[in-house]
């Protein structure tokens, strides 16, 4: 339940902050991509928490809470 929580929570900072920012180049939200980026969020999530807690593995899991978020942002710029 927490890593549904965290990984709704990073997906939906990336997308408010994504969608606030004003450019004059217009662009349209696709909904396959939306939906993309909050599932690499929440398993990417799920496997930090799992690193974490199961594993002992805070490096390890800090690394991959690191790369979900750039993954999530890269995911919803550059789709």
């Amino acid at each position: 339940m927490s890593a549904l929580s965290f990984g709704l929570g990073v997906w939906a900072v990336q997308v408010i902050s994504l969608l606030s920012y004003y450019t004059p180049i217009t662009f349209q939200v696709n909904a396959w991509v939306l939906g993309a980026s909050l599932v690499v969020a929440f398993l990417g999530s799920l496997l930090s928490s799992w690193l974490y807690m199961i594993k002992k593995l805070s490096i390890v899991s800090g690394m991959l809470i690191g790369i979900t978020l750039l993954l999530t942002h890269y995911i919803l710029l550059f789709h």
